[in-house]
């Protein structure tokens, strides 16, 4: 796995979660919204476990645009 590519994936799950906000409202999307997070904490724990590849917290991130695009972090499971 490059950087880039880790970078384009994860910005790829975290763009298709604000979107599914949006599109769905937070109602109809949370569950899928849920699965988006895991997977991004599947994959950064498979990739870049200590952090070295991207230098980025990646479920952070996704936690943080969930929130921004009106989703409630606390219904989120990980």
């Amino acid at each position: 796995m490059t950087k880039v590519k880790m970078t384009a994936m994860m910005e790829g799950l975290i763009a298709t979660a604000v979107e599914k906000i949006s599109v769905l409202g937070w109602e109809d999307a949370k569950e899928d919204v849920q699965k988006i997070v895991e997977m991004v904490d599947d994959l950064e724990s498979l990739w870049d476990s200590d952090g070295e590849l991207t230098g980025i917290d990646w479920v952070a991130k996704i936690l943080a645009a969930v929130e921004h695009a009106g989703g409630e972090i606390v219904e989120i499971n990980i």
